[in-house]
């Protein structure tokens, strides 16, 4: 049952990431084979910097964000965590949540704010 919701949730959130996808873009944007890697684990949500994932492989992980203990750490979560709002400013230029489509929007963007701190 676990995973069967996880797939609907990884489903829906695949979809609404790559709603404004541009292969063009990511190749302007994203350089490096480094950052490419990094931008497909952020849009897949299989991310190690993310606890919730690292929760999915060994349930002994505390899936919590890090940041504000508040929620999972999830991709969705690190695109409105109260702990990444000076970073969102910094990068995206913005203090609002961001919508999933921001990592095809904005890729090189997105894969600066995956390096702030490293720990999403």
């Amino acid at each position: 049952m676990r995973q069967h919701c996880f797939q609907l949730q990884h489903d829906t959130t695949t979809a609404a990431v790559y709603s404004k996808h541009s292969e063009a873009r990511d190749t302007q944007e994203v350089t490096t084979r480094k950052d490419a890697t990094l931008l497909a684990q952020l849009r897949s949500g299989h991310s190690f910097l993310f606890q919730a994932y690292k929760h999915l492989l060994d349930e002994s992980t505390d899936p919590t964000c890090p940041r504000c203990r508040e929620a999972p750490h999830t991709l969705e979560h690190k695109l409105d965590c109260p702990g990444t709002v000076q970073a969102r400013m910094e990068i995206i230029g913005t203090t609002q949540q961001l919508p999933l489509s921001t990592l095809t929007a904005f890729p090189g963007k997105s894969v600066a704010l995956a390096g702030a701190g490293r720990t999403l």
